[in-house]
C-alpha cells in the first residue's frame, strides 16, 4: 500500500496511532461484528497544532461511531454518528474513486502537513497519502469533503 517514496510518511503516520495505542486500522475491522473502518490521521509537523487520529467504525449492531485522539488531550471524544451521515461518507468515498487513488504526488518530503486517509473492511485495506494544502483533483474533493463530514475530526484545534 502507498508509494514507496513516501515510506517514511507513512510510518509517520501509522506511529501517531501507535503512540494513542490504537489498533492499526485493518486490526479494527477484523474484530468479531465490525463492519467498515474509516481513519484519518493528521500530522502538522509545524507544532502549532496537536496531531490527530479520527476512526469511524460501523458495527453490525448500533450506530457508527467518530473517535478522535489529539496530541495534547488528555481526553478522547466518542460520538455516534447517525446512518445518513455514515451513508454520505461512504458515497464520498465512491464518488472520488477513493478505492482507486495512489498517494497524492508531489508532497515534500519535509514540513508538510500530512493525511493518511484509510479504509478498511474484512481483510481488505487502503490508504492514502496527501498533503490537504496541496491537494488538487480527487485529492482536494476529499479534503473538502472531509471537512464537511467530519467537522472538527479533521480540523487542528485552535483555527
Amino acid at each position: 500500500m502507498g508509494n514507496s517514496t513516501y515510506a517514511y510518511q507513512h510510518y509517520l503516520l501509522r506511529s501517531i496511532s501507535t503512540q494513542f495505542h490504537l489498533s492499526d486500522t485493518l486490526a479494527v475491522a477484523q474484530q468479531p461484528g465490525i463492519q467498515s473502518v474509516f481513519r484519518v490521521t493528521c500530522h502538522y509537523p509545524g507544532g502549532d497544532f496537536p496531531d490527530s487520529v479520527a476512526t469511524v467504525v460501523n458495527s453490525q449492531v448500533g450506530q457508527p461511531t467518530l473517535t478522535v485522539h489529539r496530541s495534547g488531550v488528555d481526553s478522547s471524544g466518542e460520538h455516534v454518528l447517525d446512518k445518513q451521515a455514515f451513508g454520505a461518507l461512504t458515497a464520498m468515498l465512491s464518488t472520488v474513486k477513493f478505492d482507486k487513488l495512489d498517494d497524492q504526488p508531489g508532497i515534500p518530503a519535509t514540513r508538510a502537513n500530512l493525511w493518511l486517509v484509510e479504509r478498511a473492511a474484512g481483510s481488505f485495506l487502503k490508504g492514502v497519502l496527501l498533503s490537504p494544502e496541496l491537494a488538487t483533483d480527487s485529492y482536494q474533493s476529499l479534503v473538502f469533503r472531509l471537512h464537511e463530514l467530519l467537522p472538527g475530526a479533521v480540523e487542528p484545534l485552535g483555527r
